[in-house]
């Protein structure tokens, strides 16, 4: 079973925007939005909002001890 019947389908999930957690440049995980009330066009703010919060969960991470 893929991701998409096990996880997007049955929660309707139509939409995600995805941002890399990095911890001294390695990946560590992601932060993601989802939308389900309809299928959302995310937008180039929408994208940097994002990675900005993704950016501070990795500062915190490192800063204690992720």
């Amino acid at each position: 079973m893929g991701f998409s019947e096990a996880y997007l389908e049955p929660l309707n999930i139509y939409s995600m925007l995805c941002a890399a957690i990095e911890l001294d440049g390695s990946p560590l995980g992601l932060v993601c939005c989802e939308n389900s009330a309809q299928v959302k066009v995310w937008s180039q703010q929408d994208l940097q909002y994002l990675q900005q919060g993704a950016a501070m969960v990795g500062l915190a991470m490192k800063k204690f001890g992720g």
